[in-house]
């Protein structure tokens, strides 16, 4: 488990790591976009697309549908999720990614901080199984800190171990 499940450290762990993938989105040239991630059939816009999908659908965006998804690497429902939400921006440019991405994460941040403490501490499904929503938070620091990563060795960008959101991601690993 993650360090802590403060809803201030929570939202400053988050607003640290999406500020880092807009930066590193920045940096990478829009040709090395295409470049193979190590997550199975993922390219680094892949990556970015998925974490702006998870955000989407956590704002209660319906989760678009196309039949020309890549089912290869579909395991589970939320492997489907995650490939439509990647099929539905593969025509976007760099610049239409890098926005929907800070305008997701601005978004996301605002709802999390209008939650009072029960709503952020009310147990409802995660990834590892029924949760307070604020440990379901800490998965999702450390999911977008890994693809984070993930983006980094595609570009051929250093690995990045500073901050919270880092820690928070050693301790959930």
């Amino acid at each position: 488990m993650g360090k802590s499940l403060d809803k201030g450290d929570i939202v400053a762990d988050l607003d640290e790591v999406w500020s880092r993938l807009l930066e590193v989105g920045e940096e990478i040239a829009e040709s090395k976009w295409s470049n193979a991630t190590s997550c199975p059939g993922w390219s680094i816009k892949d990556n970015f697309a998925h974490v702006i999908g998870t955000e989407l659908s956590l704002l209660g965006m319906a989760t678009p549908n196309s039949d020309q998804i890549d089912r290869s690497i579909v395991k589970n429902p939320i492997g489907e999720m995650n490939q439509q939400w990647i099929e539905s921006m593969r025509g976007w440019s760099k610049r239409e990614v890098l926005d929907k991405l800070a305008w997701v994460a601005k978004e996301r941040k605002a709802a999390i901080e209008k939650m009072d403490q029960e709503e952020f501490m009310k147990l409802g499904p995660s990834p590892v199984g029924e949760a307070p929503y604020a440990r379901f938070m800490q998965i999702r620091i450390f999911d977008c800190y890994m693809h984070e990563q993930d983006i980094r060795q595609a570009a051929s960008l250093d690995f990045y171990d500073q901050g919270g959101a880092a820690e928070v991601s050693l301790h959930e690993s």
